[in-house]
């Protein structure tokens, strides 16, 4: 018995190995507000388009249309670093596609509007996986937020 365990032993810790690293893309992206705005994540709403391939198809995805609007439907989904707001997406896939389209709520009422900053990014970023147990991170381009007049 003690044999079968010390033979077993060392796969076991291989194959879980090999599943933790399965393929994942992740793009950051430092979203920038306008001056006298204070980061703050909870009044960040953030959309993004994605296209991926699924893992095991081999199907190449082509990129998303045109970002989506930024409006009251994305996600609150956002940090601070350094005095900006950034916000990270994760795919399990080997290559993506992301588009982001974000709205800061300067007033918190909800609506997008005189005050509140929107932008997205100018294109569709691409994130592959690079291989076993990579970083696999991506950064995306800095979107700058501007004032909805």
């Amino acid at each position: 018995m003690h044999r079968t365990i010390v033979r077993v032993g060392p796969l076991a810790v291989v194959v879980v190995m090999l599943l933790s690293c399965s393929p994942v893309v992740r793009m950051k992206v430092a979203l920038l507000l306008p001056a006298g705005l204070k980061p703050d994540p909870t009044r960040l709403r953030v959309t993004v388009a994605s296209s991926c391939e699924p893992v095991g198809s081999g199907d190449r995805k082509a990129a998303p249309p045109p970002g989506p609007e930024p409006g009251p439907d994305g996600k609150v989904c956002a940090t601070v670093e350094g005095g900006r707001l950034v916000f990270e997406a994760n795919e399990r896939s080997f290559r993506c596609y992301f588009h982001l389209a974000a709205w800061f709520d300067a007033n918190g009422n909800g609506n997008v509007d005189a005050g509140d900053a929107v932008g997205r990014m100018p294109r569709a970023v691409v994130s592959e996986d690079r291989g076993l147990c990579a970083g696999n991170l991506t950064h995306g381009p800095d979107v700058v937020l501007k004032r909805v007049e």
